[in-house]
Formats: C-alpha cells, sequence, structure tokens
C-alpha cells in the first residue's frame, strides 16, 4: 500500500492514542519527508484488533527508506486502501503526462 506523509503521521497518531505496541519512534516523525509516499505492507494480524504492519519511510534528504512496523487497526484497513487508490490513480496520471 502506499501511503502520503499525513496518512502515515495520522495513522501514527491514531496507533500512539490506542496505545498500540508498535509506533514510529520520535526521531522517524521529525524526519518524515512531508512530500514523501510511504510503503505499508500487511503482515500479520495481531491481537484481532489490528494489522502489524511492515513500512518503508520516505525521509527528508534520503534516498533508502527507513524500514519500521507500524500497528494499524482494522477499522481503519478501509480507508488505506481507498488512500492507496488516489496515490496509485495521482502516479499514473503523472506517468501518463510525462
Amino acid at each position: 500500500m502506499l501511503v502520503p506523509s499525513t496518512v502515515l503521521l495520522a495513522l501514527n497518531s491514531k496507533a500512539i492514542r490506542a496505545n498500540r505496541n508498535r509506533v514510529l519512534s520520535r526521531n522517524a516523525v521529525e524526519a518524515v519527508d512531508p512530500q514523501g509516499v510511504h510503503v505499508l505492507s500487511r503482515e500479520l494480524l495481531h491481537n484481532e484488533v489490528e494489522w502489524r504492519c511492515h513500512v518503508l519511510v520516505k525521509l527528508t534528504g534520503r534516498e533508502e527508506p527507513f524500514e519500521c512496523w507500524l500497528d494499524i487497526g482494522l477499522r481503519d484497513w478501509p480507508m488505506v486502501v481507498e488512500v492507496d487508490r488516489e496515490v496509485r490513480r495521482q502516479l499514473d496520471q503523472v506517468a501518463e503526462n510525462a
């Protein structure tokens, strides 16, 4: 799944508020590229209430991604899927116009 920085940070904030086990570190949050697109992979169902996701985070000024884990509530997953569709649509549009 592809998500923009605003969505990644919102999901992280929700994970913090829900006291989930896996969240982005403060250093990672501060270094997230505001224009970046980040990759989430749904790795495993955890505690029947969340997906434990492997995340490749685009950081400001770095080419290689930062790897981490983030727990995303099951109720938030449909929104992630919708955002991924929109990001992919926008990327396809850019590619067509190039």
